[in-house]
Order: structure tokens, then sequence, then C-alpha cells
């Protein structure tokens, strides 16, 4: 019998329990904390997902300027997962703006009181960047992550990606800058349209990064996977914890 390949899983602390009714409101005026700080725990795991598939990812990277399938394909996912990181913080950032008057809940004061001083500093960053509000006339880095998700990441809007499509494929005069790659399999697995990888990094680098340089861009998203691993992990613990609930080790 064939043995089932195993994910490298093993790196996970141990399995640990606790009671779930530290999650369920025990006086009305609970509810929207205890719903707050679960939503918390499901954007820290989709960005734990989008972190370690970008981490394995990297372990297959080529500087290798010569065109080809491999090259091709592992731009297009590296381009695709930062897309989705991008996604889920300006998810995360505006989980935190709508909920800005149960940060003042005396459960979440409690919590954030109790995080180490480099843990909270992280949260509170999280915090102010969600206060930022969105300006046309001058895009911040949250309104990019917003032009991010909603033309090319959550939502794929057809009219960008023709800009994009364009930007990569053509000079200014009109004329073609170069060919158009695809790999036409008889699969998923062996198939791929890498002139579509070109139209949404064509959108994003004419019409969206353009609004802040891509250095400082990419600065910003990799010091925000900082604070967002520190405070939403531990915003989490501390809370089943504030609500008087312990962990037991689990049996496996």
């Amino acid at each position: 019998m064939e043995e089932k390949f195993r994910l490298p899983f093993d790196d996970l602390a141990p399995l640990e329990t606790f009671n779930p009714d530290a999650f369920i409101p025990k006086n009305p005026d609970e509810r929207d904390v205890c719903n707050f700080v679960l939503s918390l725990a499901v954007f820290y795991n989709d960005f734990k997902d989008i972190a370690w598939a970008h981490s394995r990812l990297s372990l297959g990277r080529t500087d290798d300027p010569v065109i080809s399938r491999y090259q091709g394909q592992y731009s297009g996912m590296q381009n695709h997962l930062f897309k989705l990181t991008c996604s889920i913080f300006h998810e995360i950032f505006r989980g935190i703006e709508k909920n800005v008057e149960t940060l003042k809940h005396p459960i979440l004061q409690e919590v954030t009181r109790k995080l180490s001083s480099e843990n909270r500093a992280a949260w509170l960053e999280l915090v102010n960047l969600s206060q930022e509000k969105y300006s046309s006339s001058d895009p911040d880095f949250r309104n990019i992550l917003l032009l991010i998700r909603h033309k090319t990441g959550s939502h794929i809007s057809p009219n960008e990606m023709g800009i994009g499509y364009k930007k990569g494929f053509y000079k200014v005069d009109g004329t073609a800058a170069s060919d158009a790659y695809i790999s036409r399999g008889h699969t998923l697995g062996t198939s791929r349209f890498y002139f579509g990888d070109v139209a949404v990094i064509g959108y994003m680098s004419s019409s969206i990064i353009t609004k802040m340089e891509l250095t400082v861009f990419i600065e910003k998203v990799n010091k925000v996977q900082d604070k967002v691993n520190r405070a939403l992990r531990f915003v989490v613990e501390n809370f089943i914890m504030t609500r008087g609930y312990g962990f037991s080790k689990a049996k496996e």
C-alpha cells in the first residue's frame, strides 16, 4: 500500500484543550467581545495558512532570469500569495475598525493590559492602522491594501485586468513588448495561463503600487506580518485565560 504524503506539521506545539465556554457570553454585553476575539482567531489562522504556503513556496525560489515554465508558475504563485496576504490584512484592519467600541470593553482592556510591553505595542499599532481613513487624493497603506483586495484579490475586476494586460505586454507606442505564454495541459496541474499573471502584475505595478514606492510598501507589509503574529496570537490566548479558563494537555 502506497504511503500517503505527510505534511511537515510536526513543528506545531503540543495539543491542548480548554473549555469552549470561554467564547460563550455570560452577560449580554459580552457577546460582541466574545465574537470579536473569535474572529481574531479565524483571522490568525488564515494569516498563518498563507504565511506557511509562502514559506514552503520560497524553498523553490530561483533567480534564473531565463523564461521557463518553472519560473512562470513560481512567480505567479508568489504574487497570488502576496495578494492574499494583502487581502487578509485589509480584513483584519476592517474587523478592528468595525469593533472600535468593543475595544473599550473591560474584558478586552484587561486582556491587553496583561500583554507583554512588546506584544501590547504590536496590538496598539494594528489598532492605530485600522483607524486610518481612506483618501483618494492621498492614498495610504490601508488604501493600497483595499485596492489590491478589491481589484486583484478577493474580487477580479475585468476592466483593471485589461489595463494590466496592456501594461504588461505593450510599449507606450502600442507595439508588443513580448510574446504571451501559456501551458495547455490536460489537467489543472499541467496547465497555466501565464499571461493572466502578467495582467495582475501589470495592473498592480502601474495603477496601485505606484501610489507608494514598492520597497516601502513591501517593508510595511513585512512589519504588519510581525505585528499580526504577535498581537493576535496573544490577545486570543490571554482572552481565554482572562475569562477564567486554563489549558490542559490533550491526548494524541
